[in-house]
């Protein structure tokens, strides 16, 4: 890699000097004479490559189109394979423009600017130039930078890999002031100049033998070429003509960019594939690296020893010589060297050692009944309704379903409903029992209600706890453990009709860690020490019909760093605080009262222990509806502190704790 590096570090500058246009010129325009890049514009005119005006000026100082760069690149590589380019609608079929276009679409040279616009007439940016070059040359694109730049944050996530390329190289260095400017418009002026300083020799002609006069880059558009280098430096050789056979006999990198060539490398080299049908003769030392994929390369003719280095997948090497050494990096696939399967992230040595058997790859096969099927998340056990494999694996069902229970279900680990799902679990009287684990986890969409539920008794006319989920019906039930839940919600949940009910400690009836949740017309039950509704993030509805039951010191509602939206329903602890607002590290919770709702269903108010609508505040919002009475809602503060104007803070904790130990 070092070596393509030395010697493609002027093939930025190169590359990027084909300034064009769109209509021939002689070599002489009227607008160039004692301008700065006067030679680099008289040669590459001479060379075909850049065209000026109909008025014979080249107009150097203006920005290059997207189309004028296809022709530079389709004529500097002398592309002609075309592809189907019909889907882009504004390059129309007679524009100068068109074949150039369909020319380095498909050496995948240039894509659109969507799927349906290659804007033609628009400029080009310094980044998507990059992107081009790359491509064109055949450089890997590299995952990190070497040289930071103060507008790094503005190179789209596109074109990052091949600028880290091209600096870690040393083609680009940037600017002065350490910018790079990846957004900025490249003037013709600009590139002409760059590519007459990297591009020493251009090989347009058959049976030519080519001397580099100095380190540089040499492009091969002809047949039967020749390398050589006067000073004995570096060259780095760009074959770019299908079906050529080109020698180098000069150090350096070879960038293979042109399907059906033939290299012969009679100095040590580095050749980079990035094309299809590939024949490498080496009689020296080579390196040969694979970077394109469903390729097949023959090492016929080769006496040297060579190491072969496959970064893409399905690739097929033959007439590999004894000694020959092949390693595949870690995702790679379908290696075959000489008629022998060789696996991912491995090395083989031809004639030396067997090659390494890939190992077997299992292909999934799943069955045609659909159904709750056990299967592993991550390293949690869970059910998954879709189809299953005979490995375990489970294909979630992806269309919207509607599932009717006939009898209750009893899981030994969690329903799991996956993103993209969008389940409805109609309980029909029945119970969802959860022993010994949290009962639901959702990613999705999930809907859980019960056709003609009733609401079950909770508390006795004392106050007392009355409820037993082992006569509960229409009810997701949780028992058997500690801290486990009814549903964690991570997706888009809505409770109708049903109940939630936690007989656990520390265990809460629906904990939203994500997205949204609704709740309307439900029971929401936690007999333990634990929460009906708990909010670590994202946004939970209360609304009409909601009754919320807490056993002990637990809350009916507790938000850490989302937003509970309370507009409707009855809530009541039998010990504690119907809600209570705290924070999670940075994240502060905020509850939101649409109007006084601390009531039972039939509009009269509850008289919990620990005071009628009391909230239990740590930290977080406070607000109410306009116009709401000071004393509908009344506050205990851990503190004193100042909230919304509507809400009367009571008394703070530490009294309302002494004025109730003195009245006990």
């Amino acid at each position: 890699m070092k070596k393509m590096k030395q010697a493609l570090s002027f093939l930025l500058v190169a590359c990027m000097v084909v300034a064009l246009a769109a209509t021939a010129f002689a070599a002489s325009y009227t607008d160039t004479d004692g301008h700065w890049a006067e030679e680099a514009i008289e040669r590459w005119t001479s060379l075909d490559i850049v065209k000026g005006y109909d008025d014979g000026e080249y107009k150097p100082e203006n920005d290059l189109t997207r189309g004028q760069a296809a022709v530079i690149f389709a004529r500097l590589l002398k592309l002609e394979k075309k592809a189907d380019i019909t889907n882009f609608t504004d390059v129309a079929a007679d524009a100068y423009y068109a074949d150039a276009i369909a020319q380095v679409v498909a050496r995948g040279i240039m894509n659109g600017k969507s799927s349906s616009s290659m804007d033609p007439e628009g400029p080009l940016t310094r980044e998507e130039f990059f992107t081009m070059l790359v491509r064109a040359i055949g450089l890997p694109v590299e995952e990190k930078s070497e040289k930071t730049f103060s507008d790094g944050n503005k190179v789209s996530d596109w074109a990052a890999g091949s600028i880290n390329a091209l600096v870690n190289a040393g083609y680009v260095q940037g600017y002065e002031n350490g910018t790079i400017r990846p957004e900025n418009d490249i003037k013709r002026s600009e590139i002409v100049a760059l590519f007459h300083q990297t591009v020493v020799a251009y090989a347009n002609e058959d049976g030519k033998e080519i001397v580099a006069p100095e380190k540089g880059v040499v492009i091969v558009v002809a047949d039967d070429v020749t390398v050589k280098s006067e000073k004995g430096e570096e060259v780095t050789v760009v074959v770019a003509k299908e079906e050529a056979t080109v020698t180098v006999e000069t150090a350096g990198a070879v960038s293979v960019v042109a399907d059906s060539a033939t290299v012969n490398v009679a100095e040590e080299n580095t050749v980079y594939v990035n094309a299809d049908d590939t024949t490498i003769a080496a009689t020296e030392k080579a390196e040969v690296v694979v970077n394109a994929k469903d390729a097949t390369v023959s090492l016929e003719g080769t006496t040297a020893e060579v190491a072969v280095t496959v970064a893409e997948s399905n690739v097929e090497i033959t007439d590999a010589p004894k000694g020959t050494s092949v390693a595949t990096e870690e995702t790679v696939t379908g290696t075959v060297v000489n008629e022998d399967k060789v696996a991912s992230d491995s090395s083989y040595v031809v004639g030396e050692e067997p090659a390494p058997a890939p190992a077997p790859v299992h292909v999934h096969t799943y069955g045609t009944e659909e159904g709750w099927y056990k299967t592993t998340q991550g390293s949690v056990t869970v059910y998954k309704y879709g189809y299953q494999c005979i490995c375990g694996d489970v294909k979630p069902y992806t269309e919207a379903k509607a599932l009717t229970l006939t009898a209750d279900m009893t899981f030994d680990a969690p329903i799991y409903i996956a993103e993209g799902q969008d389940i409805t679990i109609d309980l029909a009287g029945h119970n969802i029992i959860a022993d010994g684990h949290d009962a639901i986890y959702n990613y999705g969409t999930l809907t859980v209600k019960s056709d003609g539920f009733v609401y079950p008794e909770l508390v006795d006319d004392n106050g007392n706890l009355v409820f037993n989920t082992d006569n509960t019906k229409g009810t997701v039930v949780v028992k058997g453990g500690k801290a486990l839940n009814g549903i964690v919600n991570n997706g888009t949940l809505s409770v109708e009709a049903a109940a939630i009910a936690v007989a656990d400690d520390f265990g809460s009836a629906i904990v939203n860690r994500a997205g949204t949740t609704t709740v309307k017309n439900a029971v929401l039950v936690a007999t333990g020490l634990g929460n009906c509704v708990y909010v670590i993030d994202g946004t939970v509805d209360l609304n009409e019909g909601t009754v919320a039951l807490s056993a002990t010191y637990g809350f009916a509602g507790l938000t850490l760093g989302g937003t509970l939206n309370v507009n409707d329903g009855s809530y009541y602890s039998t010990v504690g605080f119907p809600f209570c607002v705290a924070a999670n590290g940075d994240k502060t919770g905020t509850i939101n009262f649409a109007k006084r709702v601390v009531t039972d269903r039939t509009g009269t108010e509850i008289e919990a222990d620990g005071g009628a609508g009391e909230i239990y505040w740590l930290a977080g919002s406070i607000q109410t509806a306009a116009g709401q009475a000071e004393d509908d809602i009344s506050v205990i503060a851990a503190l004193d502190t100042e909230i919304d104007e509507t809400v009367s803070q009571t008394k703070t904790y530490a009294e309302y704790f002494m004025e109730n130990k003195a009245n006990s």
